[in-house]
């Protein structure tokens, strides 16, 4: 008995077996010869019967030991067993090669290791008869555990119990393993061949099993997994002491054993060849069999989907067919390694397949495709077929993995297509790759497959492979992974013109270094054609030729270049540097596709215009069969973005412009436009210019000739905003005029903080536009705009927003004298100020903390109250802050959460008025101060050195990342930064306190600029904030109640509506309704019965606790006239919500399902934060932004299941578990219908979509925000 050495050396390889158990066979064929007493051999005539053996301690493993082991033509061998045995162990130890060309046949399902380390070949009529699994191998030794028992030494079988979990082999060089013959076990069983080198020219066949062909180098070890599975395998080198020792006798190598086998009388196609080589019948290859290598040829197959591994250090598939299909699903074949190269499976430097080698995975019936994997490190050659395909009357394609990390020569398109579903997706993982002409075969030496004669640096893939692909449906994926530099780099150097009809395909360039593209990348159809029609020729219909479909997507973590065009159809153009910078000297063109560009590290240069239109009419056409809008485009970048002109105008709806960057923005022409003397014209695309600093552009045209002109929105935060250019022949700078609808413009700049002021015509040096802005309702034309301008409340209004510059501050006031000793103040963090800052507790005007805490909820509670209208009693008290932790503490005790306050508020400048009070200038360079608030223990006081500028920015910058639909609907995750960033700000420096009182619900009660952040969003870098707290926002603890109620037996007045006069329709209205009226005892007012009349008249009648209304709300800059709850025919500002009576008495939960807040403006946060006072509810929920109505319906309808079902009832958590629900995927939206909700909701036609989309993604749950109490 050998123990296991505890010190590991693993290899870089690691392998997974699926089937824990395999046979080892090692004899000569001559005989079979016992070398233990405890082993019996009987032989009656050609038949031999093996009895006895040694039990392991747990009596489950029966050991047996042979001098020779081997069988000619027409014997047979049976080993008997009890019937509690489950692993028969039978090793050869006299050095003599086990070659056997009969049957092993073994009782019952036991599984039957074979271990011989002088060699094992099963002749041409080698045969298997055993329930269980199989393993031949030339270990010499198994692992049980960490026991290993000997395949040549003595051993204490009592020690070893359950199945082996690894194969030793001690040898520099371990001896082969060679199968002609026909070895088979039945089904879900496993078949291995483990040796120095393995040849098998013969069938194996393991159906719904796994089968494992593995050439192993010497001195490793392979350790099972007890799953029984590939993944659970790997290959580690063994410890220099502690392991059996090697053979004393010679090795078996490939020619040895051929030479045995040939002694005995029996043939093979295998031919060795004066240099050592050997070749194969029919085929003039001269493979080197040296140790590590796996030579395939014959047949493998794991029928129904079962899993095959052909591994080692050189692997070559020579006349093989190879499957692992299945009628319901493809299994999985790994050559040479697993995805990626990652994994426990250890990867092939070489790996060969020749054209007439065949690799199948594929589902025939129903169902995907299955996997396989093809890895060299060092070379990758594939000249046969690989198919995945999906089944043909159902199921997506495969996934097929072809990559040489150095060099490639792949001859043939990897087939994954799917006749009655989605294709799957070819990925390829080099170094470097330059994709080049044809099928961009190297220099391969045509008789030594493991031979390269000419090694170039750089992989290679012939642009006709992709383009075939393509052509068939199917996602390509060209990934880089060099970690040194100069690698990790993808070059296009030739054209690539694809024809994919009637096909949804992709194209990825992932690249870790840079990206070039040198050449064209264009589909046929995608050259926006020119529609010409003569005056007297129009027709009834007219066919638009439909675009291709390609999404392109150019992704890398340093530079990007584009020289060459990139011309697609409706397919969507991503490119993304992490890194690096974006440039652009070909032209971009979409028929009708989105396109996205973002450098998060890096600036946009684009040289060339952007087009998205779908086509260009000539003449007037009254209708198209075929009509498609402009795509999207979005640019976001971290550093400036300089673009030439930028054209989504289009035959039916131009497409929005979304352009980001955290410095400058310079841009040409911008037309998002449609077609002006076309009747089939529609809405206009919306354009979005955002940035820290100078926006410039020349021109911007959002207009539509017969329906909705697009919203145009400039916002610069610390910058100037100047429109250079006309709209020839006319001599306006901003149009966005619509046939029935005209488009609102807003223009955000710092001006006014400088006194700049913004000038409408022959203002474009330096702050204003060249010529007019006009939206058709209204024009404005020479102008000079000092204040912040609102054009007033008709569609198609123009404002003209700035910060007015503040009053100089007060003369600073005597110096006062030193605080007492005395003095209570709150703990006072300062570990977290990189430099100390000049504001603290004993600094801002109080003498104690309570003073503190007073005067701060007095300013917020005043600042709402004036902006409200509330007229407050002057009586009325502020909160002190012993009734505010007697307030949590009270809660605590009723709920069993643990709350906190977090004031997140910004330093002022220290100065007071003739009152006392501390004057509120917005100054930008004000810092961040935290005020940390628990039912017990001392105040937490916190001051950051960062500045409200900085926050600020940071925050509108998330809450832009994450409202935007077509983020959502890519996934993106660019958001993940700014809320990784906010989360370091607002939360991390509480964070010890937090878990220190075990907190669980978080109130933040804020100052201007922060009432809009999506908190829900903030991430610590493995979470949400929501996945670890309640949240909420109050407008002040002074203005919030927050006396507990069950408010499981309130009534709910339901309202909504999904038509409108002058909004957008909500059509998940009516399921949304009907799904909370289900849960809750309620009135229902829907559609006409929507009215302030209605809703008035049924608050009086009875004192609904629960109101929920499924309409459009907007807070707007401005008074509170300016903002608006919509009903059917009517709308209803906020300075009338007190005419509904909520407050007598006080609404429990007030809801809004589709809302919106103008971003970081101090009106419309002081509108959305204090809409639950305003109303008179303890608690409001409402949307920061307009989430898809299915997604609004979803998270309401759960929302309400989830109010009810909570026990106590606690309206953050039901919110709160509402979000997570969408966060994890658990409602998602399957054709017509939305699930996860319990019963499945039927949607309307207009929510339906093809196949499923989740709300995981922010834009969907992160918009709703509870305001006022969270109890």
């Amino acid at each position: 008995m050998v123990r296991l050495f505890n010190r590991h050396h693993t290899a870089a390889f690691l392998i997974t077996l699926v089937g824990s158990t395999a046979l080892t066979t090692t004899a000569q064929a001559q005989s079979i010869t016992p070398a233990d007493p405890a082993t019996t051999v009987q032989q009656a005539g050609n038949q031999y019967q093996i009895d006895g053996g040694n039990l392991s301690g747990d009596n489950t493993i029966l050991f047996h030991s042979f001098d020779q082991f081997g069988l000619l033509t027409g014997e047979a061998a049976q080993f008997s067993n009890p019937a509690v045995v489950e692993n028969i162990i039978g090793r050869v130890i006299g050095g003599d090669s086990s070659i056997i060309d009969g049957l092993l046949s073994v009782g019952g399902d036991a599984n039957l290791y074979l271990v011989n380390p002088a060699g094992v070949l099963f002749g041409e009529n080698a045969q298997l008869n055993l329930g269980g699994s199989f393993s031949a191998s030339t270990a010499t030794g198994l692992a049980f555990g960490s026991e290993v028992f000997d395949a040549l030494g003595t051993n204490d079988f009592n020690l070893f119990s359950g199945v082996p979990t690894g194969y030793v082999f001690a040898n520099e060089v371990a001896s082969a393993v060679v199968n002609t013959g026909n070895l088979a076990v039945t089904a879900g069983q496993s078949l291995t061949l483990l040796g120095g080198q393995v040849i098998n020219t013969g069938q194996l066949s393991a159906p719904n099993g796994e089968i494992l062909v593995m050439a192993v180098p010497g001195e490793n070890r392979v350790r099972l997994s007890q799953t029984g599975s590939l993944l659970g395998l790997e290959l580690e080198t063994l410890p220099e002491t502690g392991e059996p020792p090697g053979v004393d006798f010679a090795i078996a190598t490939i020619p040895a054993l051929l030479t045995g086998a040939a002694d005995l009388g029996m043939a093979t196609d295998i031919t060795v060849n004066p240099d050592g080589t050997v070749s194969l019948s029919g085929s003039s290859l001269q493979t080197p069999v040296e140790a590590g290598t796996a030579l395939v040829s014959g047949q493998l197959e794991a029928d129904n989907g079962g899993n095959i591994g052909i591994l080692g250090e050189q692997i070559a598939l020579v006349d093989a067919s190879v499957d692992a299909s299945g009628e319901t699903g493809g299994g999985t074949v790994l050559i040479g390694g697993d995805q990626l190269g990652q994994g426990s499976v250890p990867n092939a430097t070489t790996t060969f397949i020749d054209e007439t080698s065949v690799v199948r995975a594929d589902a025939r019936d129903n169902g995907d495709g299955g996997k396989i994997v093809a890895w060299g490190t060092n070379l990758l050659r594939i000249a046969g077929q690989l198919f995945a395909r999906g089944g043909n009357n159902g199921g997506d394609g495969g996934f097929i993995e072809t990559s040489g990390l150095t060099l490639l020569d792949i001859r043939t398109t990897p087939d994954i297509t799917a006749a009655n579903g989605a294709g799957g997706l070819w990925l390829l993982d080099p170094a470097n790759i330059r994709i080049v002409d044809g099928t961009g075969a190297t220099n391969v030496s045509p008789t030594n497959p493991f031979e390269v004669g000419a090694l170039t640096t750089d992989a290679t893939l012939g642009v006709e492979l992709i383009e075939s692909a393509l052509a068939e449906g199917g996602n390509i994926e060209v990934r880089t992974t060099g970690d040194t530099p100069g690698e990790g780099n993808i070059i296009l150097e030739v054209p690539l013109d694809y024809d994919n009809a009637d096909a949804d395909s992709s194209l990825r360039l992932i690249a870790e270094g840079e990206i070039q593209i040198l050449a064209d990348i264009t589909d046929g159809q995608a050259t926006r054609p020119e529609i010409r029609i003569g005056p007297d020729e129009v027709p009834e219909t007219f066919e638009v030729p439909d675009p291709n479909d390609l999404d392109l997507t150019l992704e890398a973590n340093e530079q990007i270049t584009v020289d060459g065009d990139i011309s697609l159809g409706d397919g969507t153009l991503i490119i993304e540097s992490f890194q690096g910078d974006i440039n652009v000297t070909g032209n971009l063109i979409t028929s009708s596709g989105d396109v996205d560009i973002q450098a998060s590290e890096g600036s946009v240069t684009i040289s060339t215009p952007i087009q998205t239109a779908q086509a260009r009419l000539t003449e007037s056409v009254e209708f198209l069969t075929s009509p498609l809008g402009g795509g999207d485009i979005t640019i976001q970048a971290d550093g400036a973005v300089n673009i030439n002109n930028i054209v989504t105008s289009a035959i039916s709806a131009g497409g929005d412009i979304f352009i980001e960057s955290q410095t400058s923005i310079q841009v040409g022409e911008i037309d998002t436009s449609t077609l002006n003397g076309s009747e089939i014209a529609q809405l206009a695309g919306n354009v979005d210019l955002i940035a820290d600093s100078d926006i410039v552009f020349s021109s911007i045209d959002a207009s539509s000739a017969t329906a909705e002109g697009g919203e145009v929105n400039i916002e610069s935060f610390d910058g100037f905003v100047r429109g250079i250019g006309v709209l020839l022949p006319s001599s306006t700078t901003i149009l966005t005029e619509g046939g029935n609808t005209n488009g609102n413009i807003t223009i955000s700049h710092n001006g006014g903080s400088t006194e700049t002021p913004f000038i409408i015509g022959g203002g474009s040096a330096v702050n204003g536009t060249e010529g007019d802005i006009t939206t058709g309702t209204l024009t404005l034309s020479d102008v000079v705009i000092e204040e912040p301008f609102d054009g007033g409340e008709d569609i198609g209004n123009i404002k003209i927003l700035t910060e007015i510059a503040p009053s100089p501050p007060p003369p600073p006031p005597e110096e006062e004298p030193e605080e007492p000793d005395n003095v209570t103040d709150p703990l006072v963090d300062e570990d977290v100020r990189s430099n100390p800052l000049p504001v603290d507790v004993g600094q801002s005007g109080t003498s104690t903390v309570e003073q503190q805490f007073a005067q701060l909820e007095d300013r917020l509670t005043s600042e709402f109250n004036d902006y409200l209208q509330l007229d407050l009693d002057p009586s009325t008290e502020t909160v002190e802050l012993v009734n505010a932790q007697r307030q949590l503490l009270t809660i605590q005790q009723q709920t069993g959460r643990r709350p906190a306050l977090v004031y997140a508020v910004f330093g002022l400048d220290g100065e007071t008025d003739e009152a006392g009070n501390v004057l509120t200038i917005p100054d930008p360079s004000a810092p961040l101060e935290l005020f940390l608030i628990t039912a017990e223990g001392d105040p937490v006081f916190i001051a950051l050195d960062v500045t409200r500028q900085e926050i600020l920015t940071m925050a509108q910058r998330l809450r832009r990342q994450v409202s935007i639909p077509t983020r959502a609907g890519r996934r993106d995750t660019s958001y993940l930064r700014s809320a990784q960033q906010l989360y370091q700000w607002l939360i991390a420096p509480m964070q010890t306190h937090l878990e220190a009182q075990n907190i669980d619900t978080l109130s933040f009660v804020t100052d201007a600029g922060l009432r809009s952040l999506p908190l829900a969003t903030l991430h610590d870098g493995e979470n949400f904030i929501i996945q670890n707290y309640n949240i909420g926002l109050m407008p002040s603890l002074s203005l919030t109640d927050l006396t507990y109620q069950d408010i499981s037996n309130v009534s709910a007045l339901i309202a909504g509506t999904s038509t409108f006069v002058d909004q957008a329709a909500l059509p998940g209205v009516p399921v949304e309704l009907d799904a909370i009226a289900s849960e809750w005892t309620s009135k229902v007012l829907e559609g006409s019965a929507f009215s302030v009349n209605q809703l008035k008249g049924e608050r009086q009648q009875s004192p609904y606790g629960i109101i929920h209304l499924a309409t459009h709300g907007e807070f707007n800059v401005g008074d509170l006239s300016k903002s608006y709850l919509y009903l059917y025919n009517e709308r209803l500002s906020l300075d009338q919500m007190r005419t509904l009576g909520l407050n007598q008495p006080p609404v429990e939960l007030l809801t809004l399902s589709a809302c919106q807040t103008a971003l970081g403006n101090r009106s419309a946060e002081l509108g959305f934060a204090g809409f639950a006072v305003l109303a008179g509810a303890k608690t409001s929920i409402a949307s920061l932004w307009n989430v898809s109505d299915a997604a609004s319906a979803a998270l309401m309808i759960e929302f309400y299941r989830q109010l009810q079902e909570s026990q106590p009832i606690i309206k953050a958590d039901a919110l709160r578990q509402a979000q997570l629900a969408m966060i994890r995927g658990d409602i998602f939206v399957d054709g017509d219908q939305l699930k996860g909700l319990g019963e499945a909701q039927k949607l309307p036609v207009e929510l339906v979509i093809e196949g499923q989309r989740d709300f995981s993604h922010p834009y969907y749950w992160a918009a709703f925000s509870l305001v006022g109490s969270p109890w």
